[in-house]
């Protein structure tokens, strides 16, 4: 019976936290009792992984700092609960958490959801803690799990030991995204459009590696040969506050089309009520977002970032980063297609996730890690 403490960087809306969440809500914590730190706040995923019946603890570290309090709680926890794994998330987790986790002599398991791409853009301080990473990667974990290929080898390249990579990909749970024709008819009475209006979905937070600006670029042109469409965006800052977006959407003659949400945690029906999902990144490591919206029968569109070829195949289509141009070809092309193919195309997207995104199966290869390493 294998205590596990997992560590992450914070608990808000995120790829990571989301990954978490998941496994948690699914892995038996009758053989793997589990615990989670966070080294900022509670966040989003905070109360519902306490209403798990799992013990959360908020170390309500500044972000992108360290404070002697919060280590000192930290290492009290360590010492008190005696987990036999350590599971870190993300860089700065790994770094703290898996340094004292191994100071102590307790199996350290790295999980890294970035990958190097040239594109990126860090703060100074997560800079910082990339390049330490890359050093203690040698001698603190004893796995390191990355959630995409692209990511391993991105990694593996700057010095990460191969020896003690493996991949494990993100999973869905195919009960919660599932298609909803009911969420379509809500979300367009909510949005005040027609019935039928297509729509065209965007989740992502407002971040330069999303970029955003390629996406409402490429759905000018959508807009330009398809006045009908909508188009739909949720994430964190992607609001009607935010100036820039809002510079964008006179620049290219989108205030009337566009419907902006902010923060949403009601994902699967958002994504359920959607016709195209696209997303416009310069990165990713494992887009959450593309198998949440194939597993609710929605065809995406996707950036050549990250492992999204290998999740959508030959149900969507991939196009270079940065080519708004061929982002809306591919866009219209969905659209396009007779409602009865792309239906089709969507069945065929969510039987893929099925077939090898399950979340049962992501459990299970996180449960016989755990195994192999208490």
């Amino acid at each position: 019976m294998p205590k596990v403490l997992h560590v992450i960087t914070g608990l808000g809306l995120g790829g990571a936290e989301t990954a978490l969440y998941r496994l948690l809500s699914r892995l038996d914590t009758d053989e793997f009792p589990a615990r989670v730190v966070s080294l900022t706040d509670e966040g989003v995923y905070g109360p519902q992984i306490a209403a798990l019946g799992l013990p959360v603890d908020a170390l309500a570290m500044p972000r992108g700092r360290l404070t002697r309090h919060g280590l000192r709680r930290l290492r009290s926890i360590l010492r008190d609960w005696q987990p036999d794994v350590v599971h870190s998330w993300m860089y700065h987790a790994n770094l703290v958490g898996g340094l004292l986790a191994r100071l102590q002599g307790i199996p350290v398991v790295w999980a890294v959801h970035h990958t190097f791409s040239g594109q990126e853009q860090f703060s100074l301080s997560t800079a910082l803690v990339v390049q330490v990473s890359l050093w203690m990667a040698r001698w603190v974990p004893a796995r390191i799990v990355f959630v995409a290929d692209i990511s391993k080898k991105s990694h593996v390249i700057r010095g990460y030991p191969e020896r003690k990579t493996i991949v494990i990909s993100n999973g869905f749970d195919m009960d919660v995204f599932r298609p909803d024709d009911l969420a379509q008819t809500n979300m367009r009475r909510q949005l005040r459009i027609a019935p039928d209006a297509p729509l065209i979905g965007l989740c992502a937070r407002f971040h330069p590696d999303k970029d955003h600006e390629n996406f409402f670029r490429a759905a000018a042109a959508v807009h330009v040969a398809h006045p009908d469409v909508q188009f739909v965006l949720w994430g964190a800052g992607v609001d009607t506050d935010n100036s820039q977006i809002q510079r964008w959407l006179q620049q290219y003659h989108l205030e009337p089309v566009v419907h902006l949400l902010g923060e949403r945690t009601d994902t699967p029906h958002l994504m359920a009520a959607l016709d195209v999902l696209a997303l416009s990144s310069r990165t990713e490591s494992f887009p959450n977002v593309l198998g949440e919206a194939m597993a609710c029968g929605v065809p995406c569109v996707s950036t050549d970032v990250g492992d999204a070829a290998r999740i959508i195949g030959e149900t969507g289509f991939i196009v270079p980063p940065g080519d708004s141009d061929a982002l809306a070809d591919a866009m219209l092309r969905l659209l396009e297609m007779p409602a009865s193919a792309r239906k089709a195309l969507g069945e065929r997207a969510r039987r893929r996730i099925a077939e090898r995104y399950s979340l049962d199966h992501t459990v299970q290869r996180y449960a016989e890690l755990y195994r192999q390493l208490s």
